[in-house]
């Protein structure tokens, strides 16, 4: 037997806004026009003679790859992932990372966790982010350079002790190497903690403390707002 459709249906139709779509995404302007290499020589790079044109070939993917992340790097972002910058975060940094859903029908997404690895691809970069969701452990690959992420927060930052500490841990030093330096220094040698994942307590900043985080983020957001 066919269903009886009500008259009055057009009112269960939900009428609740939907979010619009975004407009177009549009990097910055190139800074400088990239260098070219048409009719060059080895010669002119005083190279040796490379018939199958990679030295060339390489040092034109570094400018396009240098100019493709400084037109998608709206708020220096990459700063935060270059171990020669002093705002570098070394894995082991809490972080919050605001993205949107979809382009359709954006809606602002927050994860935060502790910084697992850093994973240097160039416009490709990616970071991974650790945290646990219903005591489930879950892990969020982020693109750097993705226009759907619309910003990443620095929520905590380690002491070189702690620094050190992890990096005890992941990867000791010998003996003969154990001298007084400067952490950050020390730190460049590794890009990950992923033995957190096997040993969450080896994690410098509890689970639980970040969730207070994000609940202090959002209250802060939300009265600037």
């Amino acid at each position: 037997m066919r269903p009886q459709i009500p008259r009055n249906s057009r009112l269960l139709v939900n009428t609740q806004k939907q979010p619009s779509s975004i407009a177009p995404f549009f990097p910055k302007k190139p800074d400088s026009p990239l260098a070219s290499f048409a009719h060059r020589t080895a010669d002119f790079f005083n190279r040796p003679k490379d018939p199958l044109g990679k030295t060339a070939s390489r040092k034109l993917m570094r400018d396009v790859e240098y100019d493709q992340r400084f037109r998608h790097d709206f708020d220096s972002r990459s700063s935060l992932f270059d171990p020669n910058s002093p705002t570098y975060c070394p894995p082991g940094t809490i972080l919050l990372i605001e993205q949107l859903s979809s382009r359709t029908r954006p809606q602002p997404q927050i994860f935060a966790g502790v910084l697992l690895e850093i994973r240097q691809r160039g416009i490709a970069s990616t970071i991974v982010l650790r945290n646990y969701v219903l005591k489930a452990g879950v892990e969020l690959i982020i693109p750097v350079y993705s226009p759907m992420v619309s910003k990443i927060v620095v929520l905590r930052r380690l002491t070189d002790a702690q620094l050190l500490k992890l990096r005890e841990k992941g990867n000791p030093l010998p003996p003969t190497k154990r001298i007084e330096k400067s952490s950050r220094y020390v730190w460049r040698e590794t890009r990950n903690v992923n033995f957190i994942r096997e040993n969450p307590g080896d994690c410098p900043v509890s689970f639980s403390t970040i969730e207070d985080m994000i609940r202090k983020y959002r209250q802060r957001d939300s009265g600037s707002s």
